[in-house]
């Protein structure tokens, strides 16, 4: 389909570097024109001209000494093709349609561990996290897109060309104006010029933004969206840990008591702990139960603590007196490290009064951002709990799509009346 859509790459023999920078930007014109008038799906025409344009520009760049402001002319031409098709409106900022990093760290690989071909790629990833440290400086200074540069506990989050290849164009969508606060909500459209009154149809609060919509409005509160929300990813949350529950279960029973002798004088040896032996908390028991507050149905166990509390998920092992519980929130981006601190004292006394009645207690605060970014104790509460490294990226993106498809519902179902079974399918 590219070699379909894009002609093959020749050069004339002009000599002048005018002729060479006129003849690049036609053609670069024409190819974007080509993918445009193409039946492709959004993501699919970006593809082409992630391999289809860009590796055909690089060759000209190479050899000829462009002026900057022709290259931020022709930057301009591809970024207005770009964002209409991925659907993000004119004012989606450069900075985020072509940042390389996601939210979070990346982990820096040492220059005298690496061979030849490994000191060329840390010289190209060096040269990249300049410009998008230029990128970074520069979305600081958005005060609507470059909010998501202030979410400190959120886990990286980026999109592989094989995800987009299997994610529906209005579920991207979505998720690229979400983050960036560029959805039409009434105090955006107040912004645009589009209407007038910025107030929320729903509550009728003054200011309605996304914010609002996904986790603020009363009226949403008292018809239980947000606790929809919530209850889809904790079903997700469950799975997985109750799968682990299972496996250490299963493996505790019938695991063999095993003595290890040494000669005198001789050192035991060190166990080698790496991602995939951590420990879990799991295998302390053979005889985990496990509840989980789906539909409100979980009863705290009184022989433990004596609570109006109601923890979303339990897990009980009597045999070593341990309980261990988990409060999920699903809250604003910007609130993760906030909610973890709120959640982390609500329950003190629950573990204080079960640690006077011989108890080991352990509480697991998690939060999922409401627009699918985990916040870190997600991935720590999964590897207490014994998840390997694959399964814990699994686990990760599962959850994290659970919160961003039951926002997505949220926001499309923000005019209309609730139903609580609306957004089952």
């Amino acid at each position: 389909m590219v070699h379909f859509l894009l002609h093959k790459l020749a050069f004339n023999c002009h000599l002048l570097l005018r002729d060479h920078i006129r003849d690049t930007k036609a053609r670069l014109n024409i190819w974007l024109k080509a993918i445009d008038n193409s039946q492709l799906l959004g993501r699919f025409r970006v593809w082409c001209f992630q391999y289809g344009i860009i590796p055909r520009l690089q060759w000209p760049f190479l050899l000829y000494d462009f002026p900057m402001t022709q290259v931020e002319a022709m930057e301009r031409l591809c970024s207005k093709f770009v964002r209409k098709w991925l659907g993000v409106p004119p004012s989606f900022s450069s900075v985020n349609l072509y940042s390389r990093l996601g939210l979070g760290n990346y982990n820096a690989k040492r220059w005298s561990k690496a061979n030849a071909k490994g000191k060329r790629g840390l010289v190209v990833q060096r040269i990249r996290e300049t410009v998008e440290e230029d990128r970074r400086v520069k979305v600081v200074g958005l005060a609507c897109q470059g909010q998501w540069m202030q979410w400190d506990q959120a886990l990286e989050r980026s999109l592989s060309w094989k995800e987009l290849w299997g994610t529906e164009q209005g579920k991207l969508t979505f998720l690229l104006r979400a983050v960036s606060d560029l959805l039409p909500t009434p105090k955006n459209l107040k912004i645009w010029g589009k209407e007038e009154d910025p107030s929320c149809k729903q509550c009728g609060a003054t200011l309605c933004t996304l914010n609002h919509i996904l986790n603020g409005c009363p009226k949403a509160l008292g018809e239980g969206r947000y606790r929809w929300r919530h209850d889809k990813v904790l079903t997700e949350v469950a799975k997985w840990v109750d799968q682990q529950r299972v496996k250490a279960n299963k493996n505790q029973a019938s695991r063999p008591e095993v003595v290890n002798f040494q000669s005198k004088g001789d050192k035991a040896p060190r166990a080698r702990t790496t991602a995939k032996n951590l420990p879990s908390i799991l295998q302390r028991a053979s005889d985990w139960e496990m509840q989980v507050d789906l539909k409100r149905k979980l009863v705290f166990p009184q022989d433990v603590a004596v609570t109006s509390l109601r923890p979303d998920m339990v897990l009980l092992s009597r045999s070593t007196k341990t309980i261990l519980v988990v409060e999920l929130t699903v809250p604003w981006e910007g609130r993760l490290a906030i909610s973890h601190q709120l959640k982390k004292a609500k329950y003190q006394d629950l573990i204080d009064e079960a640690l006077i009645k011989g108890w080991h207690a352990t509480v697991f605060p998690i939060e999922v951002g409401c627009r699918g970014f985990p916040a870190t104790s997600v991935r720590y509460f999964l590897q207490k709990f014994g998840l390997e490294p694959k399964h814990l990226k699994i686990a990760t993106r599962e959850i994290a799509m659970a919160a961003e498809t039951s926002s997505r519902w949220l926001w499309l179902m923000r005019a209309h009346s609730w139903n609580p079974s609306a957004g089952e399918g």
